[in-house]
């Protein structure tokens, strides 16, 4: 007897090469949401310190994980970040990233 498995190597295939772009997708969105923060803030940017620190970072965990982070890389940057509307700007990466892991899985199904 004979099983012919190609389909299911097919989706396997599809699916590894969907899963190898994750991370650089998820820097993308968190870029675009780096960049929202940068260019839409309330503070008063006196030395440009603070935008030209605001940035996403990658971070790939021991354990195969990945996260991205938007920061804002300066020692006051708790004292502005209300007014720096990251948070919004994250909050508009993790739906950006939500919609992109649901086409992903959309297209492996097909």
């Amino acid at each position: 007897m004979t099983v012919d498995i190609s389909a299911v190597l097919a989706l396997v295939k599809r699916a590894r090469a969907e899963f190898s772009r994750i991370p650089a997708r998820m820097l993308n969105a968190a870029r675009t949401g780096a960049a929202l923060a940068r260019a839409d803030h309330d503070y008063h940017n006196r030395t440009g310190d603070a935008e030209k620190s605001t940035r996403a970072v990658l971070d790939r965990g021991a354990r195969g994980d990945t996260s991205v982070t938007l920061e804002i890389d300066v020692p006051y940057a708790s004292f502005i970040r209300k007014s720096s509307h990251i948070d919004s700007a994250a909050a508009k990466v993790e739906d950006q990233i939500q919609a992109e892991l649901e086409a992903i899985a959309e297209r492996i199904a097909k």
